[in-house]
Order: C-alpha cells, then sequence, then structure tokens
C-alpha cells in the first residue's frame, strides 16, 4: 500500500477512533455491564448537611422527603447562610414537626468573609455523626431508601461515596441537552471511580466521612475558588481505595433543570471553573476523549471527500454508534434518562461542541460566585 497523505489522515483518524473505543471499553462498561452485588448491611447513624441561601419554597418542597427517609438514625442539618426572604421561618416550623431538624443561621456581617464553602464547614462542625452526606437545597431523593443505598456502598476502607443526581425530565430540547450533559458527566466520575480513579463527586449527592474532611483540613487548598466544595475536595482527598461508588436508581437524588440556555450557561460556567486546579492525570484524562472525537469528526470529513477508504471509514463510525447505543442503553438502565438514547449522537455533539466554548468564556469574563 502506497503511503501518502490520504494514509496518513487515516492514520490519524484510526488513532482517534481508538482512544474513543478505549474509553467505552475500559471506563464506560464498568457502568453499562455493572453487577449488583451484596453490600454491607450496617445501618452508622447520618447527618445530612444542606446550605441553603433564600431558597425556601424548595425547602417547603424537597425537605418533607428527607424525613421521610427509611433509615433508623439520621439528623438533617440546614445552614441557613444569610438568607432574606423567609427561610428562618419556615425551618422553625419544620423544627416543630420533625424533632432531627437542626438549623444553623449565619446571619450577615461585613466583617467576614462567606460562601458556601464556608456554609458547608460550619455545617460538617456542627454534625454530632461521622458520616456526612451532601445534597442541596432543590434536590430530593427519588425514593425513600436514598440514605440507605448510599451507606450499602461503604466497606472497611470506604471514606468516600459518590451518588448520582439527575435532573427532571421536562419538555423541550434544552431539557434533554442539560440532562445528557449530567448523564455524560455521570458516566465519566462513576466509573473512572470504579476504575480506581476518583476525580469528582456531586455536591447534590455525596457522602464522606467527617474526620476525611479535616484530615486535609476541608477546603483550605482551594478556599479561594468559589465552586469546588465537591469535585476539587474530592479531587483532593479520595482515592482508588477510600473511594465507592453507588448509582442504583434509589439511591438518586433529583433537581430540577435551568429553564434557560443562559442560566445553564452560567452555571456551566461556574462549574467549570474548578476544572484547570485538577490533577494532572485527570485533566489529561478528561481532555482525551472530547479530543479524539474532535479530531475523528474533523478527519472524517477530507476522508469522506476523498472516497478512498470509505468503507474503512463507514465501518469505524458505524461500529463506534452501535457501540455507543449499546453502553448507553445499559447505563441508562441505573442512570435513568431512557428517552435520550436516540437522541445521543446528537446531544453528544452538541455537549462535546459547547464545553469548549464554556472554557473559552470563562477565560474572558469570570463566572459568577455564591455569594
Amino acid at each position: 500500500m502506497k503511503f501518502g497523505p490520504e494514509e496518513l489522515l487515516l492514520i490519524f483518524f484510526c488513532a482517534a477512533a481508538f482512544v474513543q473505543l478505549f474509553y467505552y471499553f475500559f471506563f464506560y462498561f464498568r457502568i453499562a455491564f455493572h453487577k449488583e452485588r451484596h453490600h454491607n448491611t450496617l445501618t452508622p447513624p447520618v447527618s445530612i448537611i444542606i446550605c441553603a441561601r433564600s431558597e425556601s419554597s424548595k425547602l417547603v418542597h424537597n425537605l418533607p422527603h428527607i424525613f421521610d427517609q427509611d433509615y433508623p438514625d439520621f439528623e438533617v442539618i440546614v445552614v441557613n447562610d444569610r438568607s432574606w426572604d423567609d427561610t428562618k421561618e419556615i425551618l422553625k416550623a419544620f423544627q416543630i414537626r420533625y424533632p432531627h431538624l437542626r438549623v444553623i443561621n449565619i446571619e450577615e456581617s461585613s466583617h467576614e468573609h462567606y460562601g458556601k464553602k464556608m456554609a458547608l464547614t460550619i455545617g460538617i462542625k456542627g454534625a454530632k455523626n461521622e458520616w456526612l452526606l451532601l445534597t442541596d437545597a432543590d434536590c430530593k431523593p427519588l425514593h425513600r431508601n436514598w440514605i440507605k443505598k448510599m451507606v450499602e456502598a461503604q466497606s472497611a476502607n470506604t471514606e468516600f461515596v459518590l451518588g448520582y443526581s439527575p435532573y427532571q425530565n421536562k419538555k423541550g430540547f434544552l431539557s434533554k441537552l442539560i440532562r445528557f450533559d449530567t448523564l455524560l458527566a455521570g458516566m465519566n466520575y462513576l466509573s473512572f471511580a470504579k476504575s480506581g480513579l476518583p476525580y469528582m463527586g456531586v455536591g447534590r449527592n455525596l457522602m464522606y466521612k467527617k474526620e476525611s474532611f479535616f484530615a486535609v483540613r476541608g477546603f483550605k487548598k482551594h478556599y479561594h475558588i468559589s465552586s469546588g466544595d465537591d469535585d476539587l475536595f474530592i479531587n483532593q482527598a479520595a482515592n482508588g481505595k477510600k473511594t465507592s461508588v453507588m448509582f442504583h436508581p434509589e439511591s438518586h437524588v433529583v433537581s430540577m433543570p435551568k429553564t434557560s440556555f443562559v442560566d445553564w450557561f452560567r452555571q456551566k460556567k461556574r462549574h467549570f471553573t474548578t476544572a484547570p486546579h485538577y490533577k494532572l492525570r485527570d485533566k489529561i484524562l478528561l481532555s482525551l476523549f472530547p479530543a479524539s472525537y474532535y479530531l475523528g469528526i474533523g478527519l472524517s470529513i477530507p476522508l469522506l471527500v476523498l472516497n478512498t477508504y470509505l468503507w474503512i471509514i463507514l465501518g469505524i463510525i458505524g461500529f463506534r454508534l452501535l457501540l455507543q447505543i449499546v453502553i448507553f442503553s445499559r447505563s441508562m438502565k441505573w442512570l435513568g434518562d431512557k428517552d435520550l438514547l436516540l437522541w445521543a449522537p446528537v446531544l453528544e455533539f452538541f455537549v462535546l461542541i459547547l464545553h469548549p466554548v464554556i472554557h473559552l468564556s470563562n477565560k474572558i469574563v469570570k463566572a459568577t460566585k455564591w455569594n
């Protein structure tokens, strides 16, 4: 076979395809073909911690689902972070009915630097139990076994449990885009953790030990960064031996998606401010998949136009598409959002194109903070 420009393009295209297939078989395969195993039956006391700022309506809607959990020993700590609405009064009313609710009120002060990390640290310090289960005011468990399932993931060495938190299914393309983006992120951090490479968790559904938090001095290393109370903390403190995952449907915590593209874009900008602070290993692994995707798309166009290796190119694209359908179909058994299966190739294209745009936007305009 002669070796010219077309052959060189084909080699690079095959290399990009190999990277894609490696991620599907080595990482995502672990979620798709996960088998439920016997977990421990211990029920240690748990402290659920929620930080809220002027979210009284969300607390009214979601807190009852947390109090209704089928678990023998748990407390709920709500850190009321300088709310200007009726959050304080709402929480007082809840305390009358639910004695295991504890409220910590942070008052406004011109002499203190505030942020979610400070509110969360105060909540952790006030927790009476060793195991901490974190979620947000705009989240609710999908099942009464949420705590029980998260606890089941523990083993003798476990200090961190990464859970999954999908978004509520709403009508429209934006809802599909947000839910698919969340699904893709979940497949990433859960499969990486199952491979012994935990790099992040989501604060909407995250469990760890109190002693593990203070062992790394909490958020001290990245306190100056507005976000990262979940992913940067896990990136810093967790490792494969100490980390378990739980993504059984009964362990899910659902949240409401943004209703406008601008709001979602701003939310993603805030989330993406933490990525540059990940470990080098994690930044490389997280960059290879989208980079190989862009390279494969870019090279497939001239190769298809040249028409020299048409069947090889179409065969690789077809196999990758078939593999994607199988992996996503089986992963959705655990993570939900089955209605997105046929949309996956289109949504993947939009998500992977939008991500570098968001990164570039963060270089130009800083993301907004929790303040």
